[in-house]
C-alpha cells in the first residue's frame, strides 16, 4: 500500500477489501436492493456498518461563510461481506413466515446461543444481552469481527475476557502454562477480529498484552501506516 495515499483513499481501500456496497450485496444475493433494505429495517439481518456521504457546498471568494448549506447528494452504505449469508437465510425463512416473525426468531436464536456460551461472563461488548444485540443488529459488530457469526463473536469476546484476566498479573507471577494460554488467547482474538481501519482503531488490549509479557506475536497494522 502506497504511503502517499490520503486517509480518504486508504479508507476507501479498506472498505473495498472488507465490505460490500448495497448494490454489490444485492448482486451477491440475487435480490433487489429494496428487499435488503426492508430486511434490514425489519431487523431480520444485521445493518450496514459504514456510510459514505457525498456533499456539495458552494463558496465564494471574499465570503467566509458558505453560500449554501450542505446538500447531501448521495449516500453509499457498506455492509460486512459476510452479511450475504444472513440475507440468503432470511429469504429462505420468508417463504414460511413474515418479516416480524423472522426478526423475532433471529433475536431469540441470538439470545439462546449467547447465553449458552457466555453465561454470566461480561465483556466490553457484552455487558448485557440488550447491548450485544443492539450492537449486532445496528451493524456495530461489523466494525470488529472477521465474520458476522455468533461463533466469531464469542471467540473474540471469550479470548478478550481471558486476556484481561491475565493482564491483571505481573509477568513474573504467571507460569509458563498461563503464558502459553495467553498467547493462544491473543491469537484467537486476532483471528476473530477484523483488520484495522485507516483511522486507527487498534486491538489495544492485545497489543498491551504482547508488550507487557514480551510475546513473539505480530499484528498487521497495514491500515495504520503513516496515519
Amino acid at each position: 500500500m502506497s504511503l502517499s495515499l490520503s486517509k480518504q483513499e486508504r479508507m476507501q481501500l479498506f472498505l473495498t477489501k472488507n465490505y460490500k456496497t448495497l448494490s454489490e450485496l444485492s448482486e451477491d444475493c440475487a435480490v433487489g436492493e429494496e428487499k435488503i433494505l426492508s430486511l434490514e429495517k425489519a431487523q431480520c439481518i444485521p445493518g450496514h456498518t459504514y456510510e459514505m456521504r457525498q456533499l456539495c457546498i458552494y463558496t465564494c471568494a471574499g465570503i467566509d461563510t458558505p453560500l449554501t448549506e450542505n446538500t447531501d447528494l448521495s449516500t453509499t452504505w457498506y455492509y460486512h461481506a459476510s452479511i450475504a449469508s444472513w440475507v440468503k437465510e432470511a429469504l429462505v425463512m420468508e417463504k414460511k413466515m413474515d418479516t416480524s416473525e423472522i426478526a423475532l426468531q433471529v433475536k431469540n436464536d441470538f439470545s439462546k446461543q449467547l447465553k449458552k456460551v457466555l453465561g454470566n461472563i461480561k465483556t466490553p461488548g457484552c455487558q448485557s444481552f440488550d447491548q450485544a444485540w443492539n450492537y449486532w443488529i445496528d451493524g456495530t459488530w461489523g466494525k470488529c469481527l472477521k465474520e458476522i457469526s455468533l461463533k466469531c463473536l464469542v471467540k473474540k469476546e471469550l479470548s478478550r475476557h481471558r486476556i484481561a484476566q491475565i493482564m491483571e498479573h505481573n509477568p513474573e507471577e504467571i507460569s509458563v502454562d498461563v503464558k502459553t494460554e495467553l498467547s493462544s488467547a491473543i491469537k484467537n482474538y486476532i483471528s476473530a477480529s477484523l483488520d484495522f481501519d485507516t483511522y486507527g482503531m487498534r486491538h489495544i488490549l492485545a497489543e498491551e498484552a504482547i508488550e507487557k509479557f514480551q510475546l513473539d506475536i505480530a499484528i498487521d497494522k497495514q491500515y495504520l501506516r503513516n496515519s
